[in-house]
């Protein structure tokens, strides 16, 4: 079995990596539900929803929206075409939804190990693609609806037509096409994502560096031609051209410091911490010892981390449309180094790629089994399951603190369902009020109560029933399995969200 998997590898790389990578995202596809981030649902999906629902606005108190509908679009036709066939449950949507970006993903895989092949040879194509299709947090965030995901490919492809253009000693119409090809790729890539311009740039000062001017033409007549038809979208739609670029630039300066801030050298750890140290360190060595064999790579990737180092804001999954540019560097400066080391770093580095993917395969199981956001994503699956809520209270008592819910789980934006109202209690006071307004019909009746706890509720059952109504639990939710171990590992930092479903009727 083992010399045939061997035989398999050796004659065709490329299909077993994609196998592997499809295999690996399609588990992640059923198992890794929910939600990781805000942006990743509320500016995608329940955007299209919204718009499903036939109110064309953006995110509250927007009258611009500050990205491209590029993504969110696709995102909404995808959910229409599946209503237009009876498909409206959303659980069963977003499954969908997260199977059509594992597909999408492979692209990403491909491409990795077609660059590799350039720059390197087979060996480091299929340890480039290995990474990229086996990481740990890959097939994860794949099937998330992350625009720093879905622009990844976009920059990759065009890294890769630039170094395949580069190659070629005389210029042809296939070489043109070429140049032209790769400014598409990275127009499309910051449409999709505004932050890639900084890796964008990267590249053009490595092509001014190498005085490529016909090549300059080219690139930048592709970039211009996603660019222009945003452009035009926004001035046709808002008369500001552009108007997204500008409410999003508008949107950051005013909110610079406002979301989680972090030291400019944050990312260098980030990245010694996803390669896993000690080894990382090693592969972070070969990226910068080889750095001048890596053609435009080294470019794009570092412009992009030295731009994201000096933004104050700083949030891990903004390094992820350069993840592939980084294994790469790191694998084919391995490469690069083996050719002038002797048996002793030939055995030290295989020792390393051993730790690497000792310690990797147990964080990509667990990533694959996490189901993100369930708190707040499961309760509204079940009770859009029932069929019968009118609106629901949510008791958030005991940590005081509001919860932005994933509504779109709640109606499937089904036009056949009424569309239940959701109501905040932060404090028991509030539960009075909402009583007041139900009673003066002021507000539509809730018949189910979410409590969340972190720990028992017979408090919360006793306060709801004195001040609501009668309160029956149907149904418990507890913390995902990655909830479970952050708290068994860090419980005084991380405690159980655990939420009860109950039916509520109100006091006459």
């Amino acid at each position: 079995m083992r010399d045939l998997l061997r035989r398999l590898i050796d004659k065709h790389p490329l299909a077993v990596l994609l196998a592997v990578g499809l295999l690996l995202r399609v588990i992640a596809a059923f198992f890794a539900r929910g939600y990781m981030a805000t942006d990743d649902h509320f500016q995608v999906i329940e955007l299209a929803a919204q718009w499903l629902r036939g109110h064309h606005d953006y995110l509250p108190g927007d009258t611009q929206f500050y990205r491209s509908l590029l993504y969110p679009g696709v995102n909404w036709v995808l959910m229409a075409l599946l209503h237009a066939m009876g498909v409206y449950n959303p659980d069963l949507v977003m499954l969908i939804d997260r199977l059509c970006h594992a597909v999408f993903s492979l692209w990403t895989i491909g491409l990795t190990y077609k660059l590799a092949l350039l720059l390197s040879n087979r060996r480091a194509a299929w340890t480039s693609g290995l990474i990229v299709a086996m990481h740990a947090v890959m097939p994860y965030v794949a099937v998330r609806n992350l625009i720093e995901v879905v622009s990844m490919p976009f920059l990759l492809w065009g890294i890769y037509e630039i170094t395949r253009a580069e190659s070629e000693a005389d210029w042809d119409r296939g070489t043109v096409v070429r140049w032209i090809g790769a400014g598409l790729a990275l127009g499309l890539a910051f449409v999709i994502r505004w932050q890639v311009a900084s890796g964008v740039a990267g590249i053009g000062l490595y092509l001014l560096f190498r005085h490529r001017w016909r090549a300059i033409g080219f690139v930048a007549g592709g970039v211009l031609i996603p660019v222009v038809l945003q452009g035009c979208w926004d001035w046709a739609w808002h008369d500001v051209f552009l108007g997204s670029l500008r409410a999003y630039l508008a949107q950051n300066v005013a909110h610079l410091y406002d979301t989680i801030v972090g030291p400019w050298h944050r990312y260098l750890l980030l990245i010694v911490g996803i390669f896993i140290p000690p080894f990382s360190l090693i592969f972070m060595a070969a990226m910068i010892r080889w750095v001048r064999r890596l053609g435009v790579l080294p470019w794009a990737a570092f412009a992009f981390l030295i731009a994201h180092s000096i933004i104050p804001s700083k949030q891990e999954r903004f390094l992820l449309p350069i993840f592939p540019l980084l294994a790469l560097m790191g694998t084919v400066g391995l490469e690069y180094w083996r050719e002038f080391k002797g048996p002793v770093w030939h055995h030290w580095l295989r020792r390393g790629w051993i730790w690497f993917w000792i310690v990797n395969t147990p964080l990509l199981i667990l990533a694959l089994f996490n189901y993100s956001q369930k708190a707040k994503v499961e309760p509204l699956i079940k009770l859009y399951e029932r069929g019968d809520a009118s609106s629901v209270v949510l008791d958030l008592t005991e940590s005081g603190g509001g919860m932005g819910m994933p509504e779109y789980y709640l109606d499937g934006a089904d036009p056949s369902r009424p569309r239940p109202v959701i109501y905040e209690a932060l404090k028991a006071e509030d539960l009075d009020s909402l009583r007041q307004k139900f009673a003066s019909q002021a507000a539509p009746v809730p018949n189910y109560v979410l409590i969340y706890a972190k720990g028992g509720i017979e408090a919360h059952l006793v306060m709801l029933r004195e001040r609501l109504g009668t309160v029956e639990p149907l149904e418990y939710i507890g913390p995902s399995v990655a909830e479970r171990l952050l708290i068994f590992f860090n419980p005084r930092y991380h405690q159980a969200r655990e939420v009860e479903l109950c039916r509520l009727a109100l006091h006459p």
